[in-house]
């Protein structure tokens, strides 16, 4: 009985994980997708919105550092500061499709 609650726990403990990895393959893919976009000659939210996807990235590293490998001084900040920077540069895209979209419904 004690075995079987075992074999029980870690095949969650092993569903949990390939769980995570594939939404954090999935994470990763849309990340590249916004880094790539930066790259291209665009306008300057644009690029904002790439230089979020790249912050993003390092945000996540920061996590992935701090959960793995060593413990960061001042993870929580690093972490937070890096993410709210991220998320608002990305946000910006969506503010200006939804000004561009406005307009061209007055016109």
């Amino acid at each position: 009985l004690v075995e079987s609650v075992e074999t029980n726990h870690i095949s969650a403990q092993v569903e949990t994980a390939l769980r995570e990895s594939a939404l954090g393959g999935i994470r990763c893919i849309i990340i590249n997708l916004l880094i790539c976009n930066s790259l291209i000659p665009q306008g300057f939210v644009e690029t904002l919105t790439g230089l979020g996807g790249i912050i993003f990235l390092i945000s996540d590293g920061c996590i992935g550092i701090n959960l793995f490998y060593y413990e960061l001084e001042y993870a929580q900040f690093i972490i937070m500061s890096t993410y709210y920077l991220a998320q608002f540069l990305i946000t910006l895209s969506g503010v200006k499709t939804i000004a561009e979209e406005k307009e061209n419904k007055i016109r």
